[in-house]
């Protein structure tokens, strides 16, 4: 049986509402624009089928943060173990490449709900959400 997809209206206002928070969020922690968007992708594309409806279903203002961290948690799970490689040059021409290993902390669920909180307060206060104090959501384990 094909998932059920809420409403264009109902994904709309999610987006509209959390997407830049959820971007940020995640393009602070993983440091790379790619990801992040992949990470909002698949937090959106979550709301759009009912594997969580019965969360957002019930789901308004006063419980998004709960929504979107689980969300967030079940897309999480694509990254952990991925690899990432960040070559870079100095200016005398000489490259360095380092691999790391993508591994969420525990109690990952936790650590976004106070970074969401954070972000969500900073804009709502007119501050830059980038400066918000947030915790670590991912542990880099370097390669060999």
């Amino acid at each position: 049986m094909a998932p059920k997809l809420q409403s264009d209206d109902f994904v709309e206002h999610a987006l509209s509402r959390h997407g830049d928070a959820v971007f940020r969020l995640a393009l602070n922690q993983l440091r790379s624009a790619t990801d992040a968007q992949d990470v909002v992708q698949d937090t959106f594309i979550r709301l759009l089928t009912d594997e969580l409806l019965a969360m957002t279903e019930k789901a308004d203002e006063s419980n998004w943060n709960e929504c979107l961290a689980a969300h967030a948690a079940c897309a999480v799970q694509q990254l952990d173990g991925r690899v990432l490689t960040i070559t870079a040059t100095s200016p005398a021409g000489q490259t360095f490449t380092q691999r790391y290993r993508i591994i969420p902390v525990e109690g990952f669920e936790e650590a976004f709900r106070a970074n969401l909180e954070a972000t969500l307060d900073a804009f709502d206060a007119g501050a830059d959400p980038a400066e918000a104090s947030s915790e670590p959501l991912f542990i880099l384990e370097q390669l060999g």
